[in-house]
């Protein structure tokens, strides 16, 4: 099996899949309209020679109004843990249970998106609660397919219950609650179809490493695949121009590292 390496550093590869499956339709994405979200991810690392995280994530997406929509999900990942040097590198089980409020709209030439993701997380070595907040700005006037974006994350432990005992914390150091990780990408949308949208930017991450003052900055391509409900067509008198990025979570299946 392959080895773990330093930690402080690295160069990550992160391609995730979403698919949304309809349940409740509407012609604009407002109240009622239901989705099931289905996302894969899959994520490789040099210093684990390989696969480093797999997720898989499901559950209900609502539309509440024409700017707001709250996913909850249920999510199950295989994680390959830091080992010591010479160790075969060790897989974990996390589940997560997910409440996710997400906020849309247009400002002219500018669409934004912003995620807000509550999580619980549990191993059978730990539990932990974290808060993550999301703000995607896309340049994306009505009729371009091409549209870059810029997009920042910031992430929260608020509780953590893991011990020194665990591989991933030194000797008699415990993790501290508050900001640990700083996700940023910097790419461009490509509208494939009227509900198909492939993302391709460069992911630049600041993570601290876990009950230790150093941070370290791992960088890499992320490729993400987006699947929506195809549109229905709405009355003539109401009908609008033709579906952009507007219209889709474009904070959608970024990075879930720990």
């Amino acid at each position: 099996m392959a080895r773990a390496t330093d930690a402080r550093a690295d160069f990550e590869f992160w391609s995730p899949i979403e698919v949304r499956v309809p349940i409740v339709r509407t012609p604009s994405p407002t109240w009622p309209r239901v989705d099931l979200r289905l996302i894969g991810e899959p994520r490789f690392a040099v210093r684990f020679n390989g696969l480093e995280q797999l997720f898989f994530r499901a559950g209900p997406v609502v539309y509440f109004t024409p700017w707001m929509f709250v996913g909850a999900h249920g999510t199950v990942l295989a994680d390959a843990l830091v080992t010591p040097a010479g160790m075969p590198t060790r897989l974990e089980e996390e589940v997560r249970a997910e409440l996710e409020p997400n906020f849309f709209g247009r400002l002219g030439p500018i669409t934004l998106a912003s995620r807000n993701r509550l999580e619980y997380r549990w191993r059978q070595t730990f539990q932990r609660l974290r808060f993550r907040t999301q703000l995607r700005v896309n340049l994306a006037p009505v009729g371009w397919v091409v549209m870059p974006f810029v997009q920042d994350e910031l992430l929260f432990d608020l509780w953590d219950t893991r011990v020194s005992a665990d591989a991933m914390l030194p000797a008699g150091v415990s993790p501290t609650p508050g900001f640990n990780q700083n996700r940023t990408m910097v790419g461009v949308g490509v509208q494939l179809t009227s509900s198909i949208r492939l993302d391709v930017s460069a992911l630049v991450r600041v993570r601290q490493q876990p009950g230790m003052a150093e941070w370290a900055v791992d960088v890499g391509p992320w490729i993400g695949l987006f699947v929506d409900v195809p549109k229905l067509d709405a009355p003539a008198a109401t009908t609008t121009s033709a579906r952009t990025i507007t219209d889709a979570p474009a904070a959608t299946g970024v990075a879930e590292r720990r």
